[in-house]
């Protein structure tokens, strides 16, 4: 992933991503994503900043990366912003309050190429289409560890909060019946809370979030941080949605 400083306020970057199965349960998944950010912050200098950004995930080929829509030569959009409180700014605690939030939308063709079976108990209902994907929103909370460990150590810092994730798209919860439960759907399974957690040092953290994987990528390999360097694993555990997983990722 690169990042690159616009008009002094704006912030851009493109990030090529890879899906791959070991298996072969679906073929290799291509896509790009570049973004745009707005930063608030080094125009006011505020210790509350908003962070808007629009993001484009854009599939190049391979099989569907939400499971029932078209393959490759599609794309949805994520339009979020992450409110942050620097404390650090206001009282001298080394303390930042964020609140991510965002939402996917794209054409109904991304989410669900013609696939039925939305309905409880049988295949052949169709799913009634959408051009919205996913909401989330939630809150984290990062504290520098300098006055626990000397500097000379590292830059140590901890982290911690949660986030809510809401599944509006029918299509996502079909596809979740693909590789789960088919009670899902009676279920209406379609909200989650994610505990995330973690300890870093400087360039390395671990973070924790939840994944509906393969099922919205947005809420899969993004992340609503930028400008982070360094290498970062990521545990993904969701909550009344998918089982747990395991990836890594890298953030530049």
């Amino acid at each position: 992933m690169g990042q690159r400083t616009i008009a002094k306020y704006w912030k851009t970057g493109v990030t090529y991503i890879t899906f791959l199965s070991p298996p072969g349960n679906f073929s290799q998944e291509r896509n790009i994503e570049p973004y745009i950010r707005f930063d608030d912050g080094a125009l006011t200098g505020w210790a509350f900043t908003f962070n808007a950004y629009v993001k484009l995930f854009y599939a190049i080929s391979g099989d569907s990366t939400v499971v029932v829509g078209n393959r490759g030569d599609t794309y949805d959009v994520e339009i979020g912003f992450v409110p942050t409180l620097d404390l650090k700014k206001i009282t001298g605690t080394p303390l930042t309050i964020a609140a991510p939030t965002w939402v996917t939308v794209g054409p109904t063709s991304y989410l669900n190429r013609g696939v039925t079976g939305c309905g409880a108990t049988t295949m052949t209902e169709a799913c009634p289409l959408s051009n919205a994907g996913v909401f989330t929103t939630g809150l984290a909370l990062k504290e520098s560890l300098d006055w626990l460990v000397p500097t000379r150590w590292g830059n140590w810092y901890g982290k911690g909060g949660f986030q809510y994730y809401h599944i509006i798209n029918d299509s996502l919860l079909l596809a979740q019946t693909f590789h789960w439960d088919r009670q899902l759907l009676s279920d209406r399974a379609s909200r989650g809370v994610g505990r995330l957690c973690g300890l870093g040092l400087h360039l390395l953290s671990i973070r924790m979030k939840p994944d509906v994987s393969r099922l919205e990528p947005s809420t899969n390999l993004r992340g609503s941080e930028h400008g982070t360097s360094g290498f970062s694993f990521v545990g993904c555990r969701p909550a009344n949605a998918a089982p747990a997983g395991f990836e890594l990722s890298v953030d530049r």
